[in-house]
């Protein structure tokens, strides 16, 4: 998550993530398993508070899209100059 945000991520957000992981690492080369869960529990607050950054700048440019694209496409229904109507073919015996 933090790799595909890039810089859009806040930056402290960034940071706990970061030393998360470093205190993760470091908890697993030990055998305490309190310790682990502990190191593991406390990345995942910032890890889920980026997710959340990213899922709702996702929702915000789908919602710019799907708005520009409906209006887009309304304005090309009213500049298409069609005509509704009903025909009858004849057919002239020569």
């Amino acid at each position: 998550v933090v790799k595909e945000m890039g810089d859009k991520a806040d930056a402290a957000q960034v940071e706990k993530v970061k030393a998360g992981i470093e205190k993760v690492k470091e908890a697993l080369k030990g055998e305490d398993n309190d310790a682990i869960k502990k190191a593991t529990e406390e990345l995942q607050q910032p890890l889920y508070e980026i997710s959340a950054a990213a899922y709702q700048a996702a929702q915000q440019a789908q919602q710019a899209q799907g708005g520009q694209t409906d209006a887009g496409a309304q304005k090309a229904a009213n500049d298409d100059n069609v005509v509704d109507a009903d025909f009858t073919e004849v057919k002239e015996d020569k």
